[in-house]
């Protein structure tokens, strides 16, 4: 076996073995996902790189020519690996695709998730590492859209509507994301930044979702205003309380209709 440094999109199988070519895992990816032996790897795994050391670590890639190549030679390693009695630590017979795993496998991640607390320190550590993180456009652009696709679709709302609440049902997590909003809106940067996004994206004039007039409504109120009708008879002609009529017409408000 030779090893292949391919950093491509393209997909392929890998293998990971240790600095006596025992191999321990195998898996299938696309770009940097062989040589990251750090993220998204099964405690087994994690024990592995940590005695032997990441820099120790030996990788082969497989260039395939589709996923579905890359997913049907990963079972076939697997099976053949062990069939010669090496123990690896895949957690299963391969095939699964993080990008689409079984309804078994999901479960099993979740069971093996819940009711974990992250350290003090891990937190803090993630915390400082995502400080001033920036992403490029194309890329906030490319999650956008993602994200617009999935929520499109009733059935996943609905599901992330149920799970949302069914979490703010714990006590812990509702003290927790309290706690959280109250110490971003006690920084001034971010209340100001904030308001600022509301501003932005507020409607003006009759665009507003509560608008109980339209522009033209208000040019009528202010030239029948300079004629000299009164604020009452104005009031109940337009369904607006004399406030409104008296801010409309001083222009203290509605300030985007000339």
């Amino acid at each position: 076996m030779g090893a292949v440094n391919n950093m491509s999109r393209q997909f392929y199988t890998y293998l990971h073995c240790k600095p006596n070519m025992m191999p321990f895992y195998v898996g299938k990816g696309f770009g940097k996902r062989a040589y990251n032996l750090v993220r998204r790897r099964n405690p087994h795994h994690q024990h592995i790189v940590k005695k032997y050391g990441a820099q120790n670590i030996l990788v082969f890639v497989f260039p395939c020519d589709s996923e579905i190549q890359a997913l049907a030679d990963e079972i076939q390693h697997i099976a053949q690996l062990r069939r010669d009695g090496f123990e690896l630590c895949n957690q299963t017979n391969g095939g699964d695709g993080v990008s689409n795993p079984t309804p078994a496998i999901r479960e099993k991640i979740g069971r093996g998730q819940r009711g974990k607390k992250r350290a003090q320190e891990h937190c803090k550590r993630l915390s400082q590492s995502r400080k001033d993180q920036k992403f490029p456009p194309e890329y906030s652009e490319r999650m956008s859209a993602a994200m617009h696709k999935r929520y499109s679709d009733p059935n996943e709302r609905k599901r992330t509507s149920e799970a949302t609440k069914a979490a703010l049902q714990r006590p812990e997590i509702k003290s927790r994301k309290s706690e959280a909003s109250k110490a971003m809106w006690a920084c001034t940067d971010y209340r100001i930044k904030k308001v600022e996004e509301l501003r932005s994206s507020n409607p003006k004039g009759e665009n507003c979702s509560w608008a109980k007039i339209t522009n033209s409504d208000v040019v009528a109120i202010r030239c029948e205003r300079e004629s000299g009708i009164p604020l009452v008879a104005l009031s109940k002609k337009y369904g607006v309380s004399i406030a409104s009529i008296s801010g409309i017409a001083n222009r203290r408000t509605w300030k985007s209709v000339p």
